[in-house]
């Protein structure tokens, strides 16, 4: 029986189209597809990793820190080559205030002191060490929130 495989970058040997494994190459490919994913920290100790809330001056006239979420893929994510990540910025509005069409809100289920909007209608590029501090993790619906609010935003249907 021949079987499909397309192996992990982590696996040495880069197997692409069809071949015949045996038992050993089958308990490899496993144990590579299996092999959790490294994260990266910065010089500041954050760890680099999607949907992560994190703080940083988004330009270096900034006074303040301002929420961000990082929406880079995992691969991004752990690759110290990649020097920067895709991030959504956040603005903290006043408890009561509803979300704008472009917005999804956060809160402290996600990591925040307090409710900030986060705008899905522009992804900034910022360097990985311009991550200053990690708040916390976004939820699985909120994620499903920002995907959502992300591709209806940006018109990629």
């Amino acid at each position: 029986q021949l079987v499909p495989c397309v192996l992990p970058d982590p696996v040495p040997v880069r197997l692409v189209g069809y071949f015949q494994p045996n038992d050993e190459e089958i308990a490899r490919i496993n144990a590579a597809l299996q092999t959790p994913a490294r994260t990266e920290k910065n010089r500041h100790g954050v760890e680099i990793r999607p949907w992560a809330v994190v703080r940083l001056r988004f330009r270096p006239t900034d006074r303040d820190l301002h929420p961000a979420v990082i929406v880079s893929n995992e691969e991004y994510c752990s690759d110290e080559r990649i020097l920067r990540v895709n991030v959504l910025h956040g603005k903290k509005v006043s408890p009561g205030s509803p979300a704008r069409a472009h917005q999804v809100l956060l809160n402290g289920a996600d990591g925040l002191d307090f409710l900030t909007a986060i705008n899905c209608g522009y992804v900034y590029g910022v360097a990985k060490d311009d991550l200053v501090a990690q708040l916390g993790t976004v939820g699985v619906e909120r994620r499903r929130m920002l995907k959502r609010k992300i591709i209806e935003v940006l018109r990629l249907l």
